[in-house]
């Protein structure tokens, strides 16, 4: 059951309104602050992807959306984001080398490696044309 969700158009400038929600609801959990600043840091890596590429290349004349939803579950949070954006699956990105000189790396794929790094678990399916990714984060 998510506890919160909310719909915006895929813009940059609607990320706001979602860390908001996501801020607002960590804090009635009183969650701990090490956890959400790095929900923080995937929430915005996640929605910034959804906002730069899943509609890339698609009929630009209708508004694109991203619906994110949280919720509790045992131990931490749920975060859902879904899209109806290009299938893509981040996951089966292949991890960068962080042992390569920044200037010698390809770019791209920094920031879901981070987000799989420090959430607990992170899933992603297609369903209903739907890009689907659900991160978690565990207090204990």
């Amino acid at each position: 059951m998510k506890d919160r969700e909310i719909e915006v158009i895929a813009k940059k400038e609607n990320l706001i309104s979602v860390m908001d929600m996501l801020d607002s609801y960590l804090n009635e959990l009183d969650f701990p602050l090490p956890a959400h600043m790095k929900l923080g840091v995937a929430v915005d890596e996640l929605y910034s992807n959804v906002c730069n590429y899943a509609y890339e290349g698609v009929d630009e004349t209708t508004p694109h959306t991203i619906t994110v939803a949280i919720e509790r579950v045992e131990n931490g949070v749920k975060i859902t984001f879904t899209d109806h954006g290009i299938p893509y699956n981040p996951l089966e990105k292949e991890d960068p080398d962080i042992h390569v000189p920044l200037a010698e790396r390809q770019v791209g794929g920094l920031g879901i490696f981070i987000v799989k790094k420090t959430m607990d678990l992170v899933e992603y399916k297609r369903e209903n044309n739907c890009n689907i990714i659900c991160i978690y984060k565990y207090t204990s």
